[in-house]
């Protein structure tokens, strides 16, 4: 049984499973080298969690977060909306 609330699963019409066929592009992309920086970054949590969950670091991001010329420049440059709901780092 799939534990997963998307409509895409099996018993479907043409037995297609879009989420992993989109994540299974990806890994080929990223295997290819194909993958923007901006998409290395955000598929690596560790990384990315290990750096912002440094105290001095996560106050410099949580004051970006409420800076509009860097929301702009995060919007153009990694795709994350300006009006995005961003999680506080701790």
């Amino acid at each position: 049984m799939f534990m997963t609330p998307c409509p895409y699963v099996p018993p479907y019409e043409w037995n297609a499973d879009f989420p992993h066929l989109l994540q299974r592009v990806k890994v080929v992309n990223h295997r290819q080298g194909k993958l923007k920086l901006r998409d290395r970054l955000l598929i690596s949590a560790e990384m990315v969690g290990s750096i912002a969950g440094i105290p001095v670091i996560a106050e410099q991001i949580n004051a970006a977060d409420h800076s509009n010329p860097l929301r702009r420049l995060a919007a153009k440059n990694a795709g994350i909306h300006v009006d995005a709901i961003l999680p506080q780092t701790s």
